[in-house]
């Protein structure tokens, strides 16, 4: 509701106050409403182990509580901080395995942190972006992550009669849970899990407090955040560097068992048809 009757923004800038790209009051709301399902689904896919999703959505509702008070709002920043409240709260419930987020815990964090990080962050008919892709890159960073080494996991690359490439999709599961995100990987590295917590929690952190660095410094904020994502594509190459070998590797392998498969099959029908002749050839020698 409160999505719904919040003035519409009709630019976008990269902080409040900066100079503004003029889009319409058609394209800029659209944009909102899939920011918004970005962000919601996001922060269900890092809801992987216990404290990740809670704790960077803390984080985040932390960060953007300041930014919208140093904008002047009232609503949004009371909004967030209750939200970071209760996930603090919520925290030793969630280790001590009483609570748990599930999906409409996490859907809801996330729809709430998506809406107020549009409606708190529009100044002058523009929508600041830049603020809210620090605050949230943590978990949306998550999602980007996996759909995109689902996708190149789901990717197999054959040759042609004439050698050339040929790719092909097999039919990519980018919603179907696994055990390869991020903080998997890093209990997979032998880190504990207070440890991977604390990295995970860490990296919210630095994308927090940039995002409130942007408010008063907006160049070191963008050129921090610049950093950081190519941090996060040199760590994110390192971790899942062969998940397109991967891919391809089981989709050789499936094909291959289809073939071995289909191999049995038509020995098992040429062994039926010759039994049948035999027993054919058998029954006319009796009947003479």
């Amino acid at each position: 509701a409160v999505v719904a009757v919040a003035p519409l923004p009709t630019a976008l800038t990269l902080v409040p106050g900066g100079p503004s790209l003029e889009l319409g009051p058609v394209v800029v709301p659209i944009l909102a409403a899939l920011w918004i399902a970005t962000v919601t689904n996001a922060l269900n896919m890092t809801d992987v182990a216990d404290g990740v999703a809670s704790g960077l959505a803390a984080i985040a509702a932390l960060a953007l509580a300041a930014v919208t008070l140093a904008l002047g709002r009232v609503v949004a920043p009371a909004v967030l901080m209750a939200l970071a409240g209760a996930l603090v709260g919520f925290l030793p419930h969630n280790f001590r395995r009483r609570l748990f987020l599930g999906d409409s815990g996490s859907l809801v964090t996330g729809f709430l942190l998506g809406s107020v990080s549009v409606v708190g962050l529009v100044d002058g008919g523009a929508l600041a972006v830049l603020p809210a892709a620090l605050a949230l890159g943590a978990i949306v960073g998550e999602l980007v992550l996996t759909l995109s080494r689902r996708a190149l996991g789901a990717l197999e690359v054959t040759r042609d009669s004439a050698d050339r490439p040929v790719f092909r999709w097999t039919r990519p599961g980018f919603f179907v849970p696994d055990r390869r995100h991020v903080p998997h990987r890093l209990l997979d590295l032998g880190l504990s899990h207070p440890a991977m917590l604390g990295g995970v929690w860490g990296f919210g952190a630095v994308g927090g407090a940039l995002a409130v660095m942007t408010m008063q410094r907006p160049m070191t904020g963008l050129g921090a955040g610049m950093v950081c994502f190519v941090f996060v594509v040199v760590v994110a190459g390192r971790l899942y560097g062969g998940s397109v070998e991967d891919g391809q590797r089981r989709s050789k392998t499936d094909e291959d068992g289809r073939k071995t498969e289909n191999d049995g099959r038509r020995r098992s029908k040429t062994g039926q048809d010759g039994r049948g002749r035999w027993e054919r050839r058998v029954k006319t020698v009796r009947e003479m």
